[in-house]
């Protein structure tokens, strides 16, 4: 789902660098880093979030996968955002946003609407003269 709603909302990373360290016999930890930025982070030109992808790899295949964020997260830019659609898309603000799905499906129609959505508030910041740090 993770997946889904990050493809249907655009999301893009900078180049990834990749390192392993076998933690026992036929057991490795890799660890993929690399710079993620959503919509959001895409409309208003923000700087990526540091981002790793951590997984045990095994010769079955991966046996767990995690993601790590650095700073600046993703509220950086998400909590602006979220108040923007609080504000002029209210009956919305539950549609759109990580976690806001159960399947699949409803992952890509949020990302999809968080796009749109993002694209709008870039807009309107635009429109009014300020950034998403200025509050308006």
């Amino acid at each position: 789902m993770l997946l889904a709603w990050n493809t249907a909302q655009g999301s893009i990373y900078t180049p990834q660098e990749c390192r392993a360290v076998e933690i026992d016999p036929g057991v490795f930890r890799v660890i993929c880093s690399t710079g993620h930025r959503d919509a959001a982070t895409q409309t208003v030109d923000s700087p990526p979030v540091p981002t790793d992808l951590i997984a045990v790899v095994t010769a079955d295949g991966i046996s767990e996968m995690t993601f790590r964020y650095g700073s600046l997260d993703f509220n950086h830019v998400g909590d602006p955002f979220t108040a923007w659609m609080g504000v002029n898309h209210s009956s919305y603000l539950e549609d759109i946003g990580f976690g806001n799905w159960a399947t699949v499906e409803e992952a890509k129609a949020n990302g999809l609407l968080t796009a749109q959505y993002a694209a709008e508030w870039a807009t309107y910041l635009t429109e009014n003269g300020c950034t998403y740090l200025d509050g308006c």
